[in-house]
């Protein structure tokens, strides 16, 4: 929630009037809770927060099968300065490709939650790290039962601070149901941990309701445009929350944004917190070098005067006035903070063009004979202040030196840059103050404009070739001879969410979304047709059984380096491999699952085999036809495969080979609607993602339910190029499987660690190349 911008000297009156605030919002408990709590302390000095795929590669080595959070936490310092807080996300967009709920998907972390935050906090003992909590999981194990309890106990029990509440605001969820964050707080104190930081993504409702049990809250709305594009000239606007209560922290936040400083110069002109969020899901949205060393420095201020700008005590007057005798100068717009013995200014320009010491003053109330000195902390120099008749706020009018009532100050204000200027009694500058302008004098001695302002390039994949020798004998028995093509019509189209808006903030940019196929020069989710080369193959006939993975693990003494999760669906949490794997009988026929990208091609290895490549899954399921949508034809038949299951209660696995008249021109079964099927993996700098092929039987829906948001895996399909699916009623109308399941369609699922990977609705066929066999 925000406030405009008030008439010179007008900020008390807003700050007493603004009807959008309800006066009982403070109970008598609030300002015990903010202050005797270290953590909600703490919580107030988060200026840079990030969202964090736990599958981003500097976080975890996959290889080493080790958490690297030193590495993480380094890039970030090194590029803009470093993080106070991290939320850890492990769920969206992978949750809803099996019954896994939100909270199972964090626990099949490598040596669970406590592990990635013992990590985190060996690299950075003050960091404060939340967990997410997603309202709309209500299809997965438990079907979203006790949600607050849950979550409130894993932030107990792994050593977390809190949590961020997504598509919620601090009244309810995104659907406006009453699920208001006081359930959190409540749960919290059940755990006992009536301090648990609570930060909804949607920030503060309207009135600000439960700002009492609401420390933090996201505010996609502080700044102008949602995902900035261009560099204009803005007026700040002020924000309700932080006046309300000084040791809130709101986080501004605009996502998909490729010009951030709109964002960041918000931030610092209300004293708040900035999302550094680049990794969206596994797409790369870097902040370019300018943007980057502005939050460092910006951050750099509001961290040093921490201390003095959340106290209560000292009064913030934002839209101090400040004189313009140009139009470079009236870009620049002045937050004050005054306290006992010290004032402070913090000054942004919106503008385009530096604003230069004779673009602009700040007029201040002068203090009679008490003689002060006045710094310009951001370039570290010592000022010198002018007299001067002009007077624009009250608290001159009554100088006790009536002959020259305020003092003029004038710095220059970098274009899209920021400032301060700190006031105190004459020779009395704290030494703390003094080395902090030295650092600043250093770091600011480089012009922001000489830093890249271009955003990207569009981050490039590649696909991961992974060069397996065959180590057994192809045995020829249940596989299917399918003779291949010197030029198939390869056309495929991703069903993921998300993606970048264009000016006019609608979804309909998708370079950067889903793979990149070798031929491309960048990922995008609508792909162009390709023309490519298919050899003949042998293929499984069906997906592999458990029999057939069993008689793998025993006669090769197969144990996987990471065993969480491994065969989950055999009994207990996983098992390692023949000595203690024990396979029920009922499952006998049924496909294997719980197995890794890395089971699947240790297993094809050792038959003689390997995976298919996405295109060569494509050109089997289509029998060679391009046009064709089902292996069957091009009509969704519901009937040539498995009963479709919308939630985790009727999870159950259907044998191989019981739909044959679903299968493909050459007789290839069970392809569609009965397991998702590992095909390709590709890679850049951050992420690492398979390519899955099919669809499973589990379908998650429950559309009818209040709570019901469509946000399960795979995503949603139709032609988004108009940006019109993300209009509602998006969040409220079934999904229709029989589009995301055409063979044309592809899964893209995020790899992190195998113990995570796995998934019970994930298995595999085989395929080798035929030759002139």
């Amino acid at each position: 929630m925000w406030l405009g911008m008030p008439e010179a000297g007008a900020w008390k009156i807003i700050k007493l009037s603004d009807s959008q605030v309800n006066g009982g919002i403070m109970p008598e408990d609030m300002s015990s809770i903010y202050s005797s709590s270290e953590r909600v302390k703490r919580s107030s000095a988060t200026y840079v927060t990030v969202q964090t795929m736990v599958h981003d590669r500097n976080l975890y080595d996959p290889v080493e099968h080790r958490w690297t959070a030193k590495k993480y936490l380094d890039d970030l310092k090194h590029r803009f300065g470093g993080i106070d807080q991290i939320l850890l996300w492990s769920g969206y967009p992978n949750i809803g490709v099996d019954g896994r709920s939100q909270f199972d998907m964090i626990e099949a972390l490598p040596g669970g939650p406590r592990a990635a935050v013992k990590a985190l906090r060996e690299a950075d003992p003050n960091l404060m790290i939340q967990w997410p909590y997603k309202p709309w999981d209500i299809s997965t194990h438990d079907l979203g039962a006790n949600d607050p309890e849950k979550i409130a106990r894993l932030v107990v029990d792994s050593g977390a601070d809190g949590i961020n509440a997504d598509t919620m605001n601090s009244r309810g969820d995104i659907k406006k149901n009453f699920y208001p964050m006081t359930a959190f707080f409540d749960a919290a104190k059940k755990v006992g941990m009536p301090d648990m930081i609570i930060e909804p993504e949607l920030g503060m409702y309207p009135g600000l309701p439960y700002l009492n049990v609401t420390t933090q809250g996201w505010q996609y709305s502080l700044q102008g445009c949602y995902s900035c594009k261009k560099v204009a000239p803005f007026v700040p606007p002020v924000s309700s929350q932080k006046l309300v209560a000084r040791r809130s922290m709101p986080h501004v936040c605009g996502r998909w944004a490729t010009q951030r400083s709109e964002e960041i110069l918000t931030a610092i002109f209300n004293g708040v917190g900035y999302v550094a969020w680049e990794n969206i899901w596994g797409i790369w949205n870097g902040l370019h070098d300018r943007d980057a060393e502005l939050l460092r420095r910006s951050v750099s201020l509001l961290r040093h005067f921490h201390d003095f700008i959340s106290d209560p005590a000292v009064a913030w007057l934002p839209h101090y006035p400040v004189e313009n005798s140009t139009e470079d100068g009236g870009h620049v717009f002045s937050s004050k903070y005054v306290g006992k013995d010290t004032e402070l200014w913090l000054l942004i320009n919106t503008g385009t063009n530096d604003a230069q010491p004779s673009d602009w003053i700040l007029p201040v109330p002068s203090r009679g004979s008490q003689p002060y000195d006045y710094y310009d902390i951001y370039h570290g120099k010592l000022l010198k202040p002018e007299a001067s008749q002009r007077c624009l706020v009250k608290s001159c009018q009554g100088s006790a030196d009536a002959a020259t009532p305020s003092i003029l100050l004038r710095s220059k204000v970098e274009a899209r840059g920021v400032g301060a200027i700190l006031r105190v009694p004459a020779g009395q500058l704290p030494s703390r103050d003094a080395l902090f302008m030295e650092h600043m004098a250093k770091l600011t001695s480089r012009p922001l404009n000489s830093y890249s302002a271009e955003w990207g390039p569009v981050t490039t994949q590649k696909l991961v070739l992974r060069q397996l020798e065959s180590i057994g004998s192809l045995d020829r028995n249940a596989m299917i001879r399918v003779s291949g093509s010197s030029a198939f019509e390869f056309h495929s189209t991703g069903v993921e969410i998300e993606g970048f808006l264009n000016d006019n903030g609608v979804m309909d940019d998708w370079k950067g979304v889903d793979v990149q196929y070798p031929w491309e020069t960048f990922p995008t989710k609508y792909h162009e047709t390709h023309s490519l080369s298919v050899g003949d193959l042998w293929v499984d006939k069906h997906p592999v059984t458990n029999t057939k993975f069993l008689q793998f693990i025993c006669s090769t003494k197969y144990t996987p380096k990471d065993a969480g999760n491994f065969l989950r669906h055999w009994g207990g949490a996983g098992c390692t491999g023949c000595i203690d794997c024990h396979l029920p009988p009922e499952l006998d026929s049924q496909p294997v699952v719980f197995v890794s990208l890395e089971d699947a091609q240790a297993y094809c290895q050792h038959s003689g085999k390997r995976l298919p490549r996405e295109w060569e899954w494509q050109y089997i399921a289509q029998g060679g036809d391009p046009g064709r949508r089902y292996p069957w034809g091009s009509e969704w038949q519901q009937e040539l495969m498995p009963e479709p299951q919308s939630d985790a209660r009727y999870a159950n696995m259907t044998d191989v080979g019981k739909y044959p008249k679903g299968a493909s021109k050459d007789g290839v079964e069970d392809l569609v609607g009965l397991i998702w099927h590992w095909t390709d993996e590709y890679e850049d700098l951050h992420t690492r993602a398979a390519v899955l092929k099919g669809g499973s039987a589990f379908q998650p829906q429950r559309w009818q339910e209040p709570r019901y948001q469509p946000w399960y895996f795979p995503g949603l399909a139709g032609d988004w190029k108009n940006g019109l699916p993300y209009e509602p009623p998006y969040s409220t109308s079934p999904k229709d499987y029989s589009v995301m399941y055409n063979v044309t369609a592809h899964g893209k699922y995020l790899l992190m660690a195998p113990s995570l990977d796995r998934a019970g609705t994930i298995g595999f066929r085989c395929v080798a190349d035929a030759g002139g066999q």
